[in-house]
């Protein structure tokens, strides 16, 4: 699964199975660009990918060879069981080290099409959330990340932006 600016614009939709992603990936596609969805959670259209899983995650990237768009939009809530420190870690793992995971893989293919990353962050970033401290930290943390397209060595060629969003209904 090469990508490839001849055939339109390219965006990989992480989260594409739940409720903003699916809409993110429908949206790309309406807009004209080929969508590549991954979800841990399978759905017709979206490709099964764990992006807690290193190993799993460089694999599948690195068939990408260029990407306009990664959206990063995989994340996970556990009201009022993030006091659990296992649950803790997991919320970290998949919302802010999997948003990191999927810039670094992707950044040869972003710079390769001068692409951009999108992060879904929210609005408890800058608010907390009493009954999910993990969830605040860890989109907190996301916005931080808008420093990719400041990393060190090269010029990367790609631009980064969070985004916050507000309320949404849960499906």
């Amino acid at each position: 699964m090469t990508g490839s600016s001849s055939s339109g614009p390219i965006a990989l939709i992480t989260g594409a199975a739940g409720g903003i992603g699916r809409a993110l990936l429908a949206a790309f596609r309406a807009a004209g660009y080929h969508t590549i969805g991954v979800d841990r959670t399978l759905l017709d259209g979206v490709t099964a990918l764990d992006i807690t899983d290193a190993q799993a995650t460089a694999a599948f990237v690195a068939t990408v060879d260029s990407l306009d768009v990664l959206v990063n939009a995989a994340g996970v809530l556990r009201l009022r069981e993030e006091y659990d420190l296992i649950q803790f870690a997991r919320v970290i793992d998949v919302n802010l080290t999997g948003t990191m995971r999927m810039a670094v893989a992707c950044r040869p293919a972003l710079a390769n099409a001068r692409g951009a990353i999108v992060n879904i962050a929210s609005m408890h970033a800058f608010f907390g959330a009493p009954l999910s401290p993990a969830y605040a930290a860890s989109k907190a943390g996301v916005v931080q990340l808008r420093s990719h397209s400041r990393w060190p060595g090269p010029t990367t060629g790609f631009a980064s932006m969070p985004l916050r969003r507000g309320g949404s209904r849960r499906q």
